[in-house]
């Protein structure tokens, strides 16, 4: 069993906070480590993930306490002390969870530990054997004892980094140091008890601008209404000039429609278009007399070149 709850607790640790707990060399089973992120002079909560992870496959636990990591090791966290500066000041711990309060620059980058001690109790076999002697016969009896315990120490890390305004990583998309989400990122450092502010833009609020304003949709469409008109007037007088005067059909202008109709019926169509009006027959005389008039010029110009030649 003891196995199996090494190799969970194991491999629960995530891959990119194992950088944490490699820093550090403490015997016991590390099963979580990350990074908490606390703006300055704020409050914060740490639960023991060790002790969670423990309860999850059931097994009962025995000693519950935190430490603090330093350069010289590991010191026991203890309540509120009267020094200002002392950094145990600010930790007020219960048997799950830690209270970070007042977080201030003192303790950017402090590591605190969950330490849990099981007690596992491990078999030891030891074969005794005693005699017992009745009505003169011999019996004998064979125990199995188990007289070992071995204690296991498990770890939760966490590693505290205070928000205060600063520039995290500029590779980054995000900055995680400063909280503030849609506003400017202030520090209040007019006593000794810094405090990070938000001053947020006007279309939010909250204590770090992340809270949208009632009614910000609303005032931001009235404060484009101009804009959105003009586009949509425009767009609206392009779809009727491209579409829908393609699809109307004009009707020809007739003769009818120019003329009065009391003047059109005195008109004689078959005068104004003989042409349109008449059969093969009449057509067939119409070209005669055609070619006739086109005849008659060239018979009369013979005579005046005879005259024309006389004079000469």
């Amino acid at each position: 069993m003891r196995l199996l709850l090494f190799i969970s607790l194991l491999f629960g640790v995530d891959s990119h906070e194992r950088h944490i707990a490699q820093d550090y060399s403490e015997s016991g089973t590390i099963v979580q480590s990350k990074v908490l992120y606390v703006p300055l002079g704020f409050d914060a909560t740490v639960n023991c993930d060790a002790l969670q992870a423990l309860e999850s496959v059931h097994v009962d636990t025995a000693k519950v306490h935190w430490r603090r990591l330093t350069a010289s090791g590991t010191v026991r966290i203890k309540y509120s002390t009267a020094n200002a500066t002392s950094t145990n000041r600010f930790y007020s711990t219960s048997h799950d969870v830690m209270y970070l309060l007042g977080v201030q620059a003192v303790h950017n980058n402090t590591v605190v530990e969950c330490h849990i001690e099981h007690a596992e109790e491990q078999p030891q076999t030891e074969d005794v054997s005693l005699m017992h002697k009745t009505a003169d016969v011999k019996h004998e009896i064979n125990a199995t004892f188990s007289i070992k315990e071995k204690r296991s120490n498990f770890i939760s890390r966490v590693k505290i980094v205070v928000q205060d305004c600063g520039v995290d990583d500029e590779t980054k998309s995000s900055n995680e140091l400063n909280p503030c989400m849609f506003g400017v990122c202030l520090i209040d450092g007019s006593t000794a008890f810094h405090r990070l502010q938000c001053m947020c833009v006007e279309q939010y609020t909250g204590e770090f601008c992340d809270v949208m304003v009632p009614g910000t949709y609303w005032r931001e469409m009235l404060f484009y209404s101009p804009v959105l008109a003009h586009l949509l007037f425009v767009a609206l007088f392009t779809f009727h000039q491209c579409c829908m005067a393609r699809t109307k059909k004009v009707r020809k202008t007739a003769l009818e429609d120019v003329l009065d109709k009391s003047f059109a019926d005195k008109i004689d169509m078959k005068k104004l278009y003989p042409a349109v009006y008449c059969d093969a027959r009449d057509l067939e005389q119409m070209t005669q007399s055609e070619e006739d008039a086109d005849d008659k010029p060239k018979a009369q110009d013979k005579p005046d070149d005879a005259s024309k030649k006389k004079n000469k």
